[in-house]
């Protein structure tokens, strides 16, 4: 059966259980079309007159579930009519067919209603239509019952409907006014034998399915009989189509290739996997390559020679195209195999890649490559070596200024150290050096599978030690160009930031700035303002910038010799 368009087609989706009232709006997506007519919700949960099977309307179960609607066709004292409508769960298709099916009722015993009647239909639209009061929606259904109904039990209805449009809303009820509707009292006890009402349960609309065709070819013995699909008998050969119907409104063609032989001959040939076997027609088992003659014997004295040829799928040449040997950091590779079309499996392959770095570190790993081959499996192992260099720099150090330092580096490779201007050596395990400043060596290897590895270490330079800097206690300004100018020595000196002198009475006598160790004749010359200053002892203070950016501020005595 198609899919069903009709939402909640048997009601039984709620907001809530019917009261007394048995109010439509309580079924979910179902409405009224907005009029006062009011369709009866019912429900097997339901309280007084909307309780199934003791309903107002009658006495009856659901069809299908817990849950049907009732709704009124007719009565003789006005016009009244009762519609439920919805929107279907997806718009017909204009041209396509559709099966329209539902099951109806009027129930049985104390009937609210006696009358029956005719024109209970469905009409298709593309909106809800509207209903003044309680009078009849006057347009003209697509599916009619034109015959008066009057059921004490369900009746199964169904129809066939071709869309004239992309209807997309379903309405039930009576269409016909009061003077073209056909009616019947069938029960004149009933408490309003002038009016009906219909119970209606599982509404259905779908595409009528497609005709499925079986095709049976049967080969059968001479002086045998076969019956066809429609039950005939027949005893020669023959090509025969029936045509049966189905429940859910789908044919099935049925096409029988009949063939009546004496004895039948059958050439197969059957290809097989090495190591494996097959089963004959006769039972027997066949292991190898060869031709092999079954016979079967029937009651009927119908042989079959069944001739099979086995033939053994030979492995292909696989050929793997990977690398030897990986490095562990090294990208993703791509991995390729001729024939193509397998799958390879292993540590660190994902898809058709080989990733080291997904693999399980340093060593060699065994992968597969698996082809299918005529329903065959063949695989081939192939191995790739991941392989780490090794690169150590040793520990960092520290050492005072004029202190010699040796580093000491430990590869799987070749060595190369940088900078290697202050080094000894910059292919060796351990070279020395010289520096005045701290400095960060940084130790390359390169293996003889071209895998890289580095590591870094950090000579640190100290100047604050009493031999970083040196300041005379005495000078002799006297212009014989030896200990002419006083200033702080010392080669870990970047520049001296700032150095005064003064007298015993703290007067200032000499002021600098920025003064480098590149400047010549620089310092006091035993001046102030251009005038010698006498022989005596003078306090000076200095600021100092070293080599590493440290800042240390000196402060002592100078004496002045002529």
């Amino acid at each position: 059966m198609a899919q069903n368009l009709v939402p909640n087609p048997g009601f039984e989706s709620y907001m809530h259980f019917p009261d007394s009232y048995g109010d439509w709006n309580f079924c979910h997506g179902w409405y009224n079309c907005s009029g006062d007519g009011s369709p009866d919700y019912l429900h097997t949960s339901g309280t007084s007159v909307a309780n199934l099977p003791d309903c107002g309307l009658a006495q009856i179960y659901p069809y299908d579930g817990n849950a049907a609607m009732g709704f009124s066709t007719y009565r003789s004292d006005f016009e009244h009519r009762e519609y439920i409508s919805t929107e279907l769960t997806s718009p017909l298709i204009t041209g396509e067919t559709y099966i329209v099916s539902f099951w109806l009722t009027n129930g049985e015993s104390d009937w609210y209603s006696g009358t029956g009647t005719n024109h209970i239909g469905i009409y298709f639209s593309n909106a809800m239509p509207d209903q003044g009061a309680t009078n009849t929606i006057n347009v003209t259904p697509q599916v009619d019952i034109t015959d008066i109904i009057w059921l004490t039990d369900w009746q199964y209805f169904e129809f066939s409907y071709t869309a004239t449009e992309d209807f997309s809303q379903i309405t039930i009820g009576n269409f016909f006014e009061d003077v073209n509707t056909e009616t019947n009292i069938f029960y004149e006890l009933a408490d309003n034998p002038t009016r009906s009402e219909y119970i209606i349960d599982n509404i259905y609309v779908g595409l009528v399915p497609e005709p499925e065709t079986i095709v049976i070819d049967t080969a059968l013995c001479l002086g045998t009989s076969y019956f066809l699909p429609d039950g005939s008998e027949i005893f020669s050969s023959t090509i025969d189509t029936t045509i049966l119907s189905g429940a859910d409104g789908a044919d099935s063609i049925i096409i029988s290739n009949v063939t009546f032989i004496s004895s039948v001959v059958v050439e197969q040939t059957v290809q097989i996997c090495e190591a494996t076997s097959y089963v004959l027609p006769d039972g027997n088992y066949a292991y190898s390559e060869g031709i092999y003659t079954s016979v079967i014997s029937t009651a009927g004295g119908c042989d079959s020679t069944i001739v099979t040829t086995i033939i053994i799928s030979t492995a292909p040449e696989i050929t793997v195209l990977a690398p030897v040997y990986i490095c562990t950091d090294a990208e993703a590779i791509s991995l390729e195999a001729f024939p193509s079309g397998g799958i390879f499996e292993g540590p660190g392959i994902i898809e058709n890649n080989f990733n080291p770095q997904l693999a399980e570190g340093e060593g060699t790993y065994t992968l597969s490559y698996t082809l299918i081959m005529n329903e065959c499996s063949f695989i081939q192992e192939f191995t790739i070596t991941v392989i780490e260099n090794l690169a150590m720099a040793g520990t960092d150090q520290t050492i005072n200024f004029g202190e010699r330092f040796i580093l000491h580096g430990t590869t799987a490779g070749e060595i190369k150290w940088s900078p290697d201007t202050d080094l000894s050596c910059n292919t060796c395990d351990s070279p020395s050096g010289l520096i005045n400043q701290t400095t960060t060596f940084l130790l390359e290897s390169i293996n003889e599978y071209g895998c890289y590895a580095a590591d870094e270490v950090t000579i640190t330079v100290l100047h604050e030690g009493p031999d970083s800097v040196f300041v005379p206690n005495t000078f002799t300004p006297n212009g014989d160009g030896i200990n002419d100018y006083f200033i702080p020595l010392g080669l870990a000196i970047n520049k001296i930031v700032h150095f005064q002198v003064y007298n015993r009475w703290g007067e200032l006598i000499y002021s600098e700035e920025n003064i480098t160790p590149e400047s010549a004749n620089q310092g006091w010359d035993g001046k102030f303002n251009g005038t010698e200053v006498q022989e005596g002892v003078y306090i000076y203070t200095a600021e100092i910038e070293y080599l590493s950016g440290i800042i240390t501020q000196l402060k002592g005595n100078i004496t002045l010799i002529k």
